[in-house]
């Protein structure tokens, strides 16, 4: 099997959306193209890093 996509798959994806496409392969030949899409809503992962710097800003002052 192969996946293949156009870009890396960032968040926010919705649920359905399109992500990328399975080939299962045999040799060289294409044996089925399957789709693959999002079974949920993956909203964008907050940086944990400015948290981090606003605690110790606080601590600091």
């Amino acid at each position: 099997m192969i996946i293949e996509r156009k870009e890396l798959i960032k968040a926010p994806v919705t649920t359905n959306e399109p992500l990328a496409r399975i080939n299962i392969r045999l040799g060289d030949r294409v044996l089925k193209t399957v789709p693959l899409y999002a079974v949920a809503d993956v909203a964008e992962k907050k940086s944990k890093l400015s948290d981090i710097y606003k605690t110790f800003k606080q601590i600091i002052e």
